[in-house]
């Protein structure tokens, strides 16, 4: 699993991609905010922590190895710039609020196309002017359900497939699925939690060669309160990665 970060808890940012529910609580109610995830899996030691601000969110990242930070800096109250030790976007926007283009550096940028309903529809990453790759994503109910990874943008690689609870994900009135995207995957952004995830050859999308699964328990609150996540090449072949613990604070929306 890929390291978690989540961003400032501007609701706003939900104009960069998919639109937010109706259950989004209203301004001055009491909700539960993720502050912390830990790990004690076999991968090796880890706590996320989460500091919200006004116009920045950072978050301190605390591993066997040492330490660091990732930010998200908000202009206007929307993403414009996320740093941190191996990523620096800037993002530009449309007249709609979505973001156009996501800057890496001057020559490696990606452009953006979205569905009539505002989910993005198709990433193009571009290098020197030409694109290297693109991914192509399939949406249902608030959930990324497909992702299609395209070499040179045109030819089909590989095939990701996504499966849920039916639990409200904890990330996703915080953020957008794109500002997710680029911070770590799209599905974390998706209105439930992720269970499962098969990969698959794009020649031969019915042999799966890759499977990661997503187990959890439930706070009071119906959120996630633990999750043991296991990879393999079959489910009847896994092996534990990580043991998770959420921790959540009592916030004012």
């Amino acid at each position: 699993m890929k390291r978690f970060f989540v961003p400032v808890l501007m609701l706003a940012i939900a104009t960069t991609s998919c639109s937010k529910n109706d259950s989004t609580p209203e301004t001055g109610t009491s909700v539960n905010k993720l502050y912390r995830v830990v790990n004690s899996g076999p991968t090796g030691a880890y706590a996320h922590t989460y500091n919200y601000g006004a116009n920045k969110m950072v978050i301190k990242d605390s591993t066997e190895t040492g330490t660091w930070a990732d930010s998200v800096v908000f202009t206007n109250n929307r993403p414009s710039a996320l740093i941190g030790a191996d990523k620096n976007y800037t993002f530009e926007y449309n007249a709609n609020g979505q973001v156009l283009k996501a800057v890496l550096f001057e020559d490696r940028y990606d452009s953006l196309v979205y569905n009539q309903d505002g989910t993005v529809a198709t990433v193009f990453e571009f290098q020197y002017g030409t694109v290297r790759e693109s991914r192509q994503f399939t949406w249902a109910n608030g959930n990324i359900t497909q992702m299609i990874r395209l070499y040179n943008g045109n030819t089909p690689q590989t095939i990701y497939k996504y499966s849920y609870d039916d639990k409200i994900n904890p990330y996703y009135n915080v953020a957008s699925s794109l500002l997710w995207y680029y911070i770590d995957d799209f599905y974390f952004g998706s209105k439930n939690n992720i269970t499962k995830i098969t990969l698959s050859d794009a020649n031969t999308p019915n042999e799966i060669y890759e499977v990661n699964t997503y187990t959890y328990t439930y706070n009071s609150d119906n959120q996630p309160a633990t999750c043991i996540f296991k990879n393999g090449d079959t489910e009847a072949e896994m092996n534990v990665l990580e043991n998770l613990v959420y921790q959540y604070k009592t916030s004012t929306n």
